[in-house]
């Protein structure tokens, strides 16, 4: 829903909007992405959730994470946390898990030796719940309504699967979804660039993929898609299961009003060892040659974010494996 005029709605005029719309729901108004939209939130049911967490030998982003997602999930019975475990030793985190244990506040899967995929895959079947949200230990959760948010999308008819916006420590973007192709292999439009609302341009433009440093995906799809892909060891099976999805028509949706923080570096599928390149080259190698369709062909893929260029460099060219 968007406002007539391009001024903020305010309160006063969220109260009528809310006054207009209430019947027997529980609806709410808040102010959208751009000056004078708005949006409207209907609370018919409360969907369950499991939040599958990786993590591996480190308690303090892991304790962050936690701590950040603690308003959120306070009193909400549906939703439960799965700490998938790849393989710590550090003496500290196995203390936390253990507090965790003790406290009923996540379970723990410990998955040592198991790729990544496998061991995500593990961990989801421990969970008994409608919706399932994989989260990197070095995320943290910004706001209340975030779960609300993505559950939300989630919900929705198609949907395969919810990405949130992620910003970095400084405030800049880190990921507003992949698009396949740039720099060769695959990149985040406008990432390293600030997160600017009030022009919304970043907003209006997002890849096709989602990552699993913070994806939702119904947990019904998730197992009859047949999981991530077991033949990857740590990178590219979040993109890999996310074109298959995008292959059978689901939409993979990007909720810009779920911002979220990483701390850390988002590992690219550039520096990933040689059989997870492979893999990854062989999902997608199709789409390079062709171009995203997400994707404007004047945009030189050599770029990082959208440029129109008069010759743009087309996205096989710049893949070393396809050059071979």
């Amino acid at each position: 829903y968007t406002a007539h005029d391009r001024r903020d709605i305010g309160p006063k005029g969220r109260q009528v909007l809310e006054n207009h719309l209430k019947k027997n729901d529980d609806i709410r108004v808040f102010p959208g992405e751009w000056r004078g939209s708005f949006r409207v939130e209907a609370i018919i049911r409360r969907p369950s959730a499991a939040i599958v967490i990786y993590n591996k030998n480190s308690h303090i982003p892991l304790m962050r994470l936690l701590n950040s997602m603690d308003g959120s999930l306070r009193g909400q019975k549906q939703v439960e946390i799965i700490i998938a475990d790849g393989g710590s030793t550090d003496g500290q985190t196995l203390k936390y898990y253990d507090i965790l244990r003790r406290n009923g506040a996540a379970k723990v899967f410990c998955g040592k030796g198991m790729p990544m995929p496998a061991l995500l895959n593990a961990a989801a079947k421990e969970a008994d719940r409608e919706n399932c949200l994989f989260m990197d230990s070095n995320v943290e959760a910004l706001g209340i309504s975030w779960l609300y948010d993505m559950l939300s999308q989630s919900e929705r008819r198609g949907c395969g699967g919810v990405g949130p916006k992620l910003i970095g420590q400084d405030g800049r973007l880190v990921y507003t979804g992949i698009t396949i192709g740039i720099g060769g292999w695959q990149g985040s439009p406008y990432a390293g660039t600030p997160d600017d609302r009030e022009s919304g341009q970043k907003l209006r433009f997002t890849g096709t993929l989602r990552t699993v440093s913070a994806l939702m995906t119904p947990m019904d799809l998730f197992f009859n898609a047949g999981c991530f892909d077991e033949s990857f060891n740590e990178t590219g099976f979040d993109t890999e299961y996310c074109t298959r999805l995008d292959r059978r028509g689901y939409s993979l949706i990007y909720a810009p009003n779920v911002v979220m923080k990483y701390h850390g570096r988002i590992q690219k599928v550039a520096d990933a060892d040689g059989q997870d390149r492979m893999r990854y080259y062989d999902t997608v190698r199709d789409t390079l040659i062709r171009g995203d369709p997400r994707y404007n062909n004047n945009f030189d893929y050599a770029l990082p974010s959208p440029r129109i260029a008069v010759r743009p460099r087309p996205a096989a060219e710049l893949n070393e494996l396809y050059r071979k």
